[in-house]
């Protein structure tokens, strides 16, 4: 998307704005340099590639499971804003989206709990216009890059037991506790930008007459 940026989408091929099944369309992830072929496609499509593991842990009453995410998500769709005889708008954008998810998640007899981390790594797309009218041929681009972040929250919730045992006391049977979880309280714990967000023209506003 920009040529300073080490990471960034091209989109190459061949688009036919009148009918969307003749487009070829390869797009292509750069990371530092170096271009990855990710999505070659006749339609508006997007793929996915996800890494997801799960981790239990059970020690002295506690139960951890620990959750991983790590998602990106990279191709381009195409809108239609108008078709008539003598007019029509199209806007093709490639994208690509990557986030990494964890989940930290604890119970035990004094209560739960829940630990969060959410970081976007990678938040880029470059809408493409196009425009045809009876008399010209318009193209326009910008791209758009969100900021790296990092948000990490907490949510606790403690157990608490109640029961009137004088009736159980008195006839000495079995007392039992009705337990259960207090309402939960929750906390940002992290909120962390890594970088700026930018966005700018791919190129000028450009039409062709006929």
């Amino acid at each position: 998307m920009h040529e300073d940026s080490p990471i960034g989408i091209v989109m190459k091929g061949e688009i036919d704005p009148l009918d969307n099944t003749n487009n070829k369309i390869a797009t292509f992830l750069k990371i530092a340099g170096e271009y990855i072929p990710i999505l070659e496609t006749l339609n508006k499509s997007e793929q996915s590639l996800k890494y997801e593991r799960v981790f239990r842990l059970t020690f002295a009453g506690l139960d951890v499971t620990v959750d991983v995410l790590v998602e990106l998500l990279v191709g381009w769709r195409a809108e239609n804003f108008g078709a008539q005889s003598e007019f029509y708008n199209v806007t093709y954008t490639p994208f690509a989206w990557g986030w990494l998810t964890t989940r930290l998640n604890g119970t035990s007899w004094l209560g739960a709990g829940t630990y969060s981390t959410d970081l976007e790594f990678v938040g880029a797309k470059a809408p493409i216009g196009v425009e045809i009218s009876s008399h010209k041929l318009c193209f326009s681009g910008n791209y758009y890059l969100r900021p790296v972040t990092l948000v990490t929250q907490a949510v606790v919730a403690l157990r608490e037991c109640s029961q009137e045992i004088i009736d159980e006391l008195i006839n000495q049977h079995t007392i039992y506790w009705n337990c259960g979880f207090t309402e939960q309280s929750s906390f940002t714990h992290l909120n962390i930008t890594f970088s700026k967000g930018s966005s700018d023209s791919l190129f000028d506003d450009s039409c062709i007459t006929f």
